[in-house]
């Protein structure tokens, strides 16, 4: 019995990456919704269930921030947020910042991933599937 590809939700602004992610992710065997902006990705979030949500940070309107607060309040029915766009601290480091208000860091601290932009995408695809096995 074949099982069910896992599925991801892209939230980002920037539509050529979102695209072209996405295109990468379907490849890999993934079912990939994608939105480019945070209000839809909350809407999205609210109406059907992923497995994981890979999340820009700044966006206009409703960022990132917003919305990953919003999927941890309403107790995301789907496992894992990876945030994009945080800086590495240095270029040696696996340790990425995020540079938001002092309030906000205690939320990017709920995602389960950060990866800096731009992102290395051998890497990313290594923690989705560390995410979802």
């Amino acid at each position: 019995m074949e099982s069910k590809p896992k599925k991801i939700l892209l939230v980002d602004d920037d539509e050529e990456l979102c695209e072209e992610m996405a295109g990468i992710l379907i490849e890999e065997g993934y079912a990939v919704t994608t939105a480019f902006e945070g209000l839809q990705g909350k809407t999205l979030l609210e109406k059907n269930a992923y497995d994981l949500v890979l999340l820009d940070i700044k966006m206009p309107g409703l960022n990132g921030i917003e919305v990953l607060k919003h999927a941890k309040e309403k107790k995301f029915p789907g496992k894992y947020v990876i945030i994009t766009g945080g800086v590495a601290e240095d270029e040696n480091s696996n340790s990425v910042k995020v540079a938001v208000s002092e309030p906000d860091q205690e939320i990017v601290k709920l995602a389960d991933a950060i990866i800096g932009k731009p992102f290395n995408v051998v890497a990313i695809l290594e923690k989705i599937q560390e995410l979802l096995g």
